[in-house]
């Protein structure tokens, strides 16, 4: 997969403004899924419509929120065309600067289909993207960042036993090449 197109932000910094292109680090809640049709998720689902958007514009009341409109209006994202060009066809709403929202922090940051380097968001094959769906509940959240950034080195005399079911899983670092960044 793929994350924003400048790679993460340190943990405790906020991405900042989605044309930066820098994805957030951190632990997020999932509380909700959109697209196309619900592909049988238990998650909250939002099918999206030509009038879904996700509020891009700093200081106003619609700021990382969903909303509705005819026009699309300054940084606000027209979740359809987005849909429509094969990437929120499927995807998941990540909880970054949300619910308490700061301005100009960072907004719209999804799991979505369309592997391609992102503006913030994570990009992954549209398979794996469906299949997280249908494997999510309320309350699952997302890991986000590098290694290094994510996992401190324990001292294996400090380590006495482990269960058979403790696994780590591995973030990928930044990525090295920089292809036309998408969402």
């Amino acid at each position: 997969g793929y994350v924003g197109a400048s790679g993460f932000k340190p943990p405790g910094v906020p991405s900042g403004p989605t044309r930066n292109l820098y994805s957030p680090t951190g632990s997020f809640s999932v509380t909700e899924a959109i697209g196309l049709g619900n592909p049988g998720t238990k998650l909250p689902y939002r099918t999206l419509s030509p009038r879904s958007r996700w509020g891009g514009n700093p200081w106003t009341a619609t700021y990382n929120k969903y909303h509705e409109s005819s026009s699309w209006v300054g940084y606000d994202e027209n979740m359809w065309w987005f849909a429509s060009g094969g990437y929120y066809r499927q995807g998941a709403v990540i909880n970054y600067n949300r619910p308490n929202i700061v301005q100009d922090a960072g907004f719209a940051i999804f799991l979505h289909m369309n592997k391609v380097p992102t503006a913030g968001c994570i990009s992954l094959d549209d398979w794996a993207v469906v299949d997280y769906l249908r494997k999510s509940t309320p309350g699952d959240r997302i890991i986000m960042g590098t290694y290094g950034s994510l996992f401190r080195k324990i001292q294996s005399s400090s380590v006495r036993s482990c269960s058979a079911r403790s696994r780590a899983v591995a973030v990928p670092k930044a990525n090295a090449r920089r292809p036309r960044p998408g969402r």
